[in-house]
């Protein structure tokens, strides 16, 4: 049985929502899930710029960069968010490339995401596996 549901939000806020979304599977805080948007905004802005990786990373990791994330994260210094970023590596949110940081390409939002479902009966013999979609590309997204 395949179920679809919609989640509507504005453009400002939908890397956030995308992210709470998937956060059962990550298991974010609320401090590393605003952490992460704003991690994904500068991506899709930056993006949307014409840069591509693997400069994008290496521009939206820089020093000026990251001290724009402390700037506009209430309570973020710059030693606080090294070491947020690290607690990011180790949740796989991030990885490293070429001795920088990189966000995993699966958290850049898109409007319409499947998840597959494996259900492992109680004795561990057998799998079953369910697929369900969330979202509708036309509806997901509602701009303002």
């Amino acid at each position: 049985m395949k179920r679809t549901l919609v989640t509507k939000t504005t453009r400002a806020d939908f890397p956030s929502r995308f992210l709470k979304t998937l956060n059962g599977n990550i298991k974010l805080t609320e401090k590393e899930i605003e952490l992460t948007a704003a991690i994904v905004e500068k991506y899709l802005y930056y993006g949307a710029e014409g840069l591509r990786e693997p400069f994008l990373s290496k521009f939206v990791f820089s020093t000026e960069e990251r001290k724009k994330l402390c700037d506009n994260l209430d309570g973020l210094s710059s030693q606080n968010l090294g070491n947020k970023l690290k607690q990011l590596l180790d949740k796989k949110v991030l990885k490293m490339v070429d001795g920088g940081y990189a966000l995993d390409a699966k958290l850049l939002p898109v409007d319409e995401i499947t998840f597959k479902f494996i259900i492992i009966e109680d004795d561990g013999a057998r799998e079953n596996v369910q697929e369900s979609s969330l979202g509708d590309g036309s509806e997901q997204v509602s701009s303002d």
